[in-house]
């Protein structure tokens, strides 16, 4: 019936196995002679050892593998064999899988050494053994999981191992959503009225799902490796499961503390595994393939926090590695990839500054390190230009003067720059006349706009107020000395983007602008301004009317995705819509007015402001909407 069975299915799975094990068949219906019977009405058939084993020489079981191994070879056979006979069906009877009881059972009960010991012990044997386990957290016969393990942090670490340990991983009735109906077979229908937990659920898709998608890296055993964690004490913490696994250049190492009590310690030598007929340990840089050299480093992801981590490979061969972990807390770190230090990037250095902390991103610290001398260049003129006076003399004269502060700033620019980049900058042709040039434009729009017309309000945006309160100075000079710098850059080869996102000149603009309260925007809100004003300024010039310069400017940067536009107009997503603030619009639109004019005096500020009220009139007839506002015109609207 079997090989009938197995000639129609690829799959064939065995329920209750265990029963029809030789040790389990003589102990429930064949008791030995003044033995107790396993069942009771069996008492008048006791037989001895002997007996039994002439009557049963062979394991039913291992019979069964063998033939369907000889005549259906392509059947994957799956036993239920509870009663701790796990190892021995895949051990003795060679059972292709076997569902691993032990595994809900022992870390439900927290008997966490007793677990690591079948780890081990199965290690010892053969690890190909643990690929042919099936993990699970509950099934049929026992309570859901909900109810073993809770809702919280020890229900998520135990899913995580069983989707991290080698072998299959399985989900039962009802334990993703949350459920706590114990499922049966039998029912036409479930009892309880429950719906499912959305924040399990969410959990699910925000932590488990995607480790699930990594299978492959941790199904197999060929590189699995089980360490110890070595308290401060020396003593080992057995509430601590540690393993790591590798696939071709992938790396994983997962952690997780079973149990309420915290943990720490050192990770560095593993459990002995059986290795071509004699028993090895290894050190966890070797199971990682860490190089030794001291000018290497490993930087990876913890998958839970999406922080990543930078440690120096020689510290990591030589020491291992400390964690620390609250209760029922887990690390799974993934990504790793190796690194060495150069000017440009003092990887050692940042891992020095660190000291074991996690951040956002290793690359952008080290960047930022590197380019500390720049930030601190263009911060120190910036300041200089935020602190100056109301200048009194004439436009020509402080336009003078700002070129040569500009000229200044980018000889030093160039020559520290050059030093990061290990390269030779070229100070381009006519660059400091261009900014002077641009400062004295902007001094001049900055008097004639008041003789505009319904100005007042573009004068407000701009900054434009009493002499001393007027922001517009040194927020001009701010932005023509950023692009000063940004062109040089550019006309050297070294910018693929804007000069604030790519030299990372945005907490060193916040922090400038931080106090400026009164003025027309400050803080985060500057950077977001200049970032697009400076990413405008990337693209061609055009010979546009200002109409539709200025409308073709704003689709650019919400077409782009720019997340700096997106911030400073104060979007909001809500019904499936873009919506945005009336003032911040104005406010970009004045300084897309003030750019173009500073850059070129022409055309008129008349068409200009005239171009920011058919903007501001389209904006209110959009209700404020940017997919409405950024709507081609139709045929007949033209």
């Amino acid at each position: 019936q079997i090989l009938h069975v197995a000639r129609m299915f690829p799959v064939i799975r065995f329920d209750a196995a265990m029963v029809l094990a030789k040790m389990h068949i003589q102990r429930l219906w064949f008791p030995l002679p003044g033995h107790a019977p396993g069942v009771p009405s069996r008492g008048g058939w006791s037989m001895s050892m002997a007996d039994f084993e002439a009557a049963m020489p062979q394991e039913f079981w291992r019979e069964v593998v063998d033939r369907v191994a000889q005549e259906v070879p392509d059947t994957l056979l799956l036993a239920e064999a509870f009663w701790m006979l796990e190892g021995y069906f895949v051990r003795t009877l060679g059972m292709h899988r076997v569902y691993n009881s032990a595994f809900m059972h022992m870390l439900k009960k927290e008997d966490n050494a007793g677990y690591r010991v079948l780890i081990k012990k199965t290690l010892e044997f053969d690890a190909e053994i643990l690929k042919r386990y099936v993990n699970f957290m509950n099934n049929p016969d026992e309570d859901t999981a909900i109810a073993q393990f809770g809702r919280g942090d020890k229900y998520v670490g135990v899913c995580m191992m069983m989707v991290t340990m080698p072998g299959l991983p399985m989900f039962g009735h009802g334990q993703v959503e949350g459920l706590t109906e114990k499922y049966g077979m039998e029912y036409a229908k479930a009892y309880y009225d429950e719906h499912p937990d959305g924040e399990l659920v969410a959990r699910h898709y925000r932590e488990i799902f995607p480790v699930t998608q990594k299978r492959s890296l941790f199904a197999e055993v060929a590189n699995f490796q089980l360490f110890d964690l070595y308290a401060p004490d020396g003593q080992v913490n057995e509430h601590v499961f540690v393993y790591s696994n590798r696939l071709g250049e992938q790396r994983s190492l997962f952690i997780y503390n079973n149990r309420y009590d915290a943990s720490e310690g050192w990770i560095r030598l593993s459990a002995a595994r059986l290795d071509n007929g004699s028993f090895r340990q290894t050190l966890l840089a070797d199971a990682l393939a860490l190089p030794q050299e001291h000018d290497s480093y490993a930087i990876f992801r913890d998958h839970q926090s999406g922080l990543e981590f930078i440690r120096s490979c020689a510290a990591i061969s030589d020491n291992g590695l400390y964690i620390a972990l609250g209760g029922y807390q887990y690390n799974l770190f993934l990504d790793f990839r190796l690194v060495r230090p150069s000017k440009l990037k003092p990887y050692d250095r940042v891992c020095h500054e660190l000291d074991g902390r996690g951040v956002s991103s290793v690359e952008l610290e080290t960047l930022s390190m590197s380019l500390r001398p720049i930030h601190l260049l263009v911060a120190t003129a910036l300041e200089r230009i935020m602190r100056e006076p109301a200048d009194t003399a004439e436009p020509d004269r402080q336009a003078e003067q700002f070129g040569a502060e500009c000229a200044e700033l980018l000889e030093s620019f160039s020559v520290r720059f050059g030093e990061i980049m290990e390269t030779a900058l070229t100070l381009p042709t006519g660059i400091t006349e261009q900014a002077a040039e641009s400062y004295y434009t902007a001094l001049r729009f900055e008097t004639t706009l008041g003789d505009v017309a319904g100005s007042n309000r573009i004068k407000a945006a701009l900054g434009i107020v009493e002499k001393e309160e007027n922001a517009f100075r040194p927020l001009a000079k701010t932005l023509i000395t950023l692009d000063a710098i940004q062109q040089m850059l550019q006309q050297n080869g070294l910018l693929e983007e804007q000069i604030i996102d790519q030299l990372m000149l945005g907490e060193t603009v916040k922090t400038l602008m931080s106090g400026k309260t009164a003025w027309p925007f400050h803080g985060e809100q500057a950077v977001d301004l200049f970032s697009c004003l400076l990413s405008r300024r990337t693209h061609a010039e055009s010979d546009e009317t200002p109409d539709d310069r200025l409308m073709q400017s704003i689709r650019t940067l919400h077409e782009s995705g720019d997340l700096h536009f997106s911030s400073f107009l104060q979007v909001q997503h809500l019904h499936d819509k873009e919506w945005f603030r009336e003032r911040q619009l104005t406010i970009l639109a004045a300084w897309l007015m003030a750019q173009a004019l500073i850059d070129s005096d022409k055309p008129s500020q008349r068409l200009w402001l005239e171009a920011i009220e058919t903007l501001e009139t389209a904006a209110f007839l959009s209700g404020y909407e940017l997919t409405t506002l950024l709507q081609p015109p139709t045929c007949a609207e033209q």
